[in-house]
């Protein structure tokens, strides 16, 4: 279990912390989604599908490189630590509620302005299962390595060393609209604004990736079902274009309760917070907001 001490590498009390500095960050988050912007179609155009595993597995390259190269302890620094069990079905259960009310607001949206016809296309296609071969790189691929690598990224590398630098408050509102910006799918911003809002509160609370990780598998383990999924056998979930109403009220409730389970039983992180530094880390995170 991590815990702030005046040796931990991190504290944001201490003097001489070895988090990354501030610009630096932006740096190598811009970088990457630069890269990944102008190589991301020509990779696609080569290895089709297999470009899920390639693509998001580079994302991680910069990051690593220069955590290693600065020698940085990187596992503190991305928030690679376990977590109790009870917290994975906590999280599990965040995740399928999120995605459901997610979906909602993407249907709301839609009646307001609607994605382009040829892009939404463009992305169900890439997303289809036509064999074993996808099934195991697209479950690879958009489940597994995408979740790990975007939350090492932004709630790990990105959001951790800003929350030394400004507070919590300003780190998830701030890892929030860059990581929905680098999608670069303005349809789905606000979808994406309000997952990441949760992904970043959850890696906070929890002083891990772990659980926002598993709450981003779960989502888009979710959309590559839905996207293969027999429209029949979905009847039961749509009523008039939108969610159902059942469905999305015990959604609702459901997300409402892992939530405040998920606060619970994440309280001795910030109480053992509190003994080790004298500090209430409520009062601190108000003054760096």
């Amino acid at each position: 279990m991590l815990i702030f001490t005046p040796r931990n590498n991190g504290n944001p009390l201490a003097k001489g912390s070895t988090l990354p500095p501030e610009p630096m960050l932006f740096i190598i988050v811009i970088a990457t989604f630069i890269f990944i912007f102008l190589f991301a179609g020509p990779i696609f155009k080569v290895v089709g599908k297999l470009s899920y595993i390639i693509t998001e597995s580079l994302i991680l390259a910069p990051v690593m490189i220069y955590l290693i190269r600065e020698k940085f302890r990187w596992k503190t620094v991305l928030r690679l630590k376990s977590i109790p069990k009870p917290l994975f079905f906590i999280s599990f259960l965040i995740g399928i509620s999120m995605a459901v009310v997610l979906d909602e607001v993407d249907r709301l949206i839609g009646l307001m302005y609607s994605m382009p016809s040829e892009i939404s296309e463009a992305i169900a296609e890439s997303l289809i299962i036509e064999n074993l071969g996808e099934f195991l790189i697209l479950g690879i691929g958009v489940i597994i390595v995408t979740s790990f690598s975007e939350e090492i990224l932004f709630r790990g590398f990105f959001q951790r060393s800003l929350e030394h630098h400004r507070g919590v408050t300003q780190a998830v509102t701030t890892t929030s609209i860059v990581f929905a910006l680098v999608h670069f799918n303005y349809w789905w911003i606000i979808q994406i604004l309000i997952l990441s809002m949760v992904l970043g509160v959850l890696a906070w609370r929890a002083e891990s990736i772990l659980p926002s990780v598993i709450v981003h598998a779960v989502h888009n383990g979710l959309g590559l079902w839905s996207a293969n999924a027999d429209v029949g056998a979905l009847s039961f979930y749509s009523w008039k274009g939108h969610v159902s109403p059942l469905i999305l009220i015990s959604a609702i409730l459901l997300l409402i309760w892992s939530m405040k389970r998920f606060y619970i039983l994440t309280v001795h992180l910030h109480r053992e917070y509190e003994e080790k530094t004298g500090i209430d880390s409520e009062i601190y995170n108000e003054r760096h907001k």
